[in-house]
């Protein structure tokens, strides 16, 4: 079996792994490849890790929007609450642009990258200063609309 060959952009590096091949165009990569009508929701600088919120992405992705919404509902983390509120907002975007049948609609993109970081210094014994990151993160789900 062959192996597949990763998709590039225009910088010639390889496309993240949510990404396919037929909605690089929507999400500004500029390929021209067939284009799929997506509903994009975002939460840039949330006061939370990356790596909190990953799990619970990688949970949702590739559901139906309203079972991801009702996977979210009942986890107790705080990663999970964030997530479900920028899912809430595509499925709103969605309805806020007259897309027929919500019920259907599929999770393409979830996931949470890093964001700017909050240095702080910490002071210690012997005049020493420990260095504190209060990470952020960027949150982005895009749902298919194919009636759109």
């Amino acid at each position: 079996m062959e192996a597949a060959t990763p998709i590039l952009h225009h910088s010639n590096t390889p496309l993240p792994w949510c990404v396919s091949a037929s909605i690089t165009e929507k999400l500004g990569f500029g390929l021209e490849l067939e284009s799929m009508a997506l509903v994009r929701a975002t939460h840039r600088y949330a006061r939370i890790s990356a790596t909190k919120v990953r799990p619970f992405a990688r949970m949702i992705k590739g559901m139906r929007a309203i079972d991801g919404v009702n996977a979210l509902r009942y986890v107790p983390n705080r990663g999970a609450r964030m997530l479900e509120k920028v899912l809430r907002s595509a499925i709103a975007n969605a309805a806020e642009q007259q897309v027929r049948n919500v019920d259907n609609l599929r999770i393409v993109v979830a996931d949470a990258d890093g964001g700017p970081m909050m240095k702080r210094v910490r002071p210690r014994a012997r005049g020493m200063a420990y260095l504190v990151r209060s990470r952020t993160s960027h949150i982005r789900v895009a749902i298919e609309a194919p009636e759109l």
